[in-house]
């Protein structure tokens, strides 16, 4: 959370502005205020900023406050070497253990330098809670998930801090151990209300941790060239960086789905099983736009979000988000360039969480009827379907949770995402109210649905078809 590791940083700032100002003219204290208080300053503004800095010692109480607004204004332009070197003269203001955790901590919070931030941080020892939570940090950036853990939970001991307790969890996911990561995340977030926005805005979410990959490019990690001296170096000068080159976009290895349109026509008694003809594939092959990218990706927050508050143990709640997952990265989000990845994600999940899962008791009040009347299957072909997929179209005014599989699906084609034989295979998603959602439909599909928020608790029987209950 960066106002938690600012607030890290400027404690120790406070405390050396405490001392008597050196004799000599200092900047106005409206120049001062104003720089303090700008948002998002412009290039001049920025300019003008840093003379005003240059004229304070590094004793006067808003020599912090001041360094610190423009490290986050430099960093908010994509000026990442300009916004260290300020985030370094703050450092340079302060002695012993103070200094070595403010150079770590302006790297975590620039995202830049990170191998020096990381040399910093382990300098001052395994004793300091701030410094094992930003050693952790730039773990979790390196994808180095086990070491990131050691360190949340190392810190979280020390002073029992909610959000070293979240990014514990959020380290857990990431190796794969769920039940345990959303419990962690949860209750990090009880303890310091806010903990799971803050994280999600700087890039740390479930998703990302969820790829396999590390949060921050190789170039992030590189040790910065140290920046010639100057004349005075209270006055830094600034050098407009050049904008870091774009990586070039990964080419999917599957194919998209096109967002579903309604189809006005009037509901069709849904079956316990429907043939369709032809298998359907898994739509076009087509990359997904940056926007349909952020929706993907927002959809599978917002499915986080809501498992939070799922009737389920842990491990029941950890099944049915990967189940939910993998239904979305293997169909209207498979154009996605980390689609495999997320997927593989989504079946570790699943594969880790199910055995357990499957031991959870369930008591009669907390079932529901089923409301599968609700649903209309509407295959490729069909003549109310404008789209190139598959759509399930709910007719309820309210909003559905259904499971579904392919039975018997054509060896080589995408419905075998989605075969009922395997039962970690079985496909789980939300429909709004009056409303469709791609699918990715073989031959013959079961489903089985609930009105949300209960969700289906079901198993696949040859002849039998998905039989289960709502909870």
């Amino acid at each position: 959370m960066k106002r938690r590791l600012l607030s890290v940083i400027a404690a120790a700032a406070l405390a050396a502005g405490a001392a008597s100002l050196a004799a000599g003219q200092t900047p106005s204290r409206a120049d001062i205020t104003a720089c303090i208080d700008v948002s998002k300053p412009d290039a001049s503004q920025r300019a003008q900023c840093g003379k005003v800095l240059g004229g304070l010692q590094a004793t006067d109480p808003d020599y912090g406050a001041l360094a610190i607004s423009l490290m986050q204004a430099h960093a908010d332009a994509g000026l990442r070497a300009d916004a260290l070197r300020y985030g370094d003269m703050l450092a340079a203001s302060k002695t012993g253990p103070d200094a070595l955790i403010t150079t770590c901590v302006v790297r975590v919070i620039v995202k830049w330098d990170l191998q020096t931030g990381l040399k910093a941080c382990g300098d001052v020892g395994m004793k300091n809670a701030a410094a094992l939570e930003a050693h952790g940090q730039i773990n979790l950036l390196a994808g180095k998930w086990e070491e990131a853990w050691k360190d949340f939970d190392a810190a979280y001991k020390l002073d029992g801090a909610g959000q070293a307790l979240y990014l514990r969890g959020l380290a857990a996911a990431a190796q794969g151990r769920m039940g345990d990561g959303l419990k962690d995340m949860a209750d990090g977030e009880a303890k310091a209300p806010g903990s799971a926005q803050s994280y999600e805005r700087d890039g740390y979410t479930l998703t990302a941790v969820s790829a396999g990959k590390p949060l921050a490019s190789a170039e992030a990690f590189a040790v910065a060239t140290p920046a010639a001296p100057q004349a005075k170096p209270q006055q830094p000068g600034i050098v407009v960086a050049k904008p870091a080159p774009v990586a070039p976009q990964v080419k999917p290895q599957q194919p998209g789905i096109v967002a579903a349109t309604p189809s006005p026509a009037a509901p069709v008694a849904a079956a316990s099983a429907l043939r369709f003809d032809p298998d359907a594939p898994m739509g076009a092959l087509k990359a997904l736009t940056a926007n349909q990218i952020a929706a993907c990706e927002d959809d599978v927050r917002a499915l986080q979000d809501d498992s939070r508050a799922w009737q389920a143990t842990a491990d029941e709640a950890t099944m049915k988000l990967g189940m939910m997952q993998r239904t979305i990265y293997a169909g209207r989000c498979a154009g996605h360039p980390n689609a495999l990845d997320l997927i593989a994600s989504a079946e570790r999940m699943i594969t880790d969480a199910a055995p357990r899962a499957a031991t959870a008791t369930t008591t009669a009040a907390q079932t529901t009827p089923v409301a599968t009347d609700c649903l209309d299957p509407i295959p490729v072909g069909d003549p109310r379907n404008l789209t190139a997929s598959s759509v399930f179209r709910n007719s309820c005014a309210y909003p559905v949770t259904v499971t579904y599989c392919n039975i018997t699906p054509v060896t080589g084609s995408w419905a075998t995402s989605f075969a009922c034989e395997a039962r970690t295979s079985i496909a789980l998603m939300t429909i709004p109210a009056s409303s469709s959602a791609p699918a990715v439909f073989g031959r013959e599909i079961n489903h089985f649905a609930c009105k949300k928020p209960a969700m289906p608790v079901a198993t696949y029987t040859p002849g039998g078809g998905l039989q289960g209950y709502c909870k």
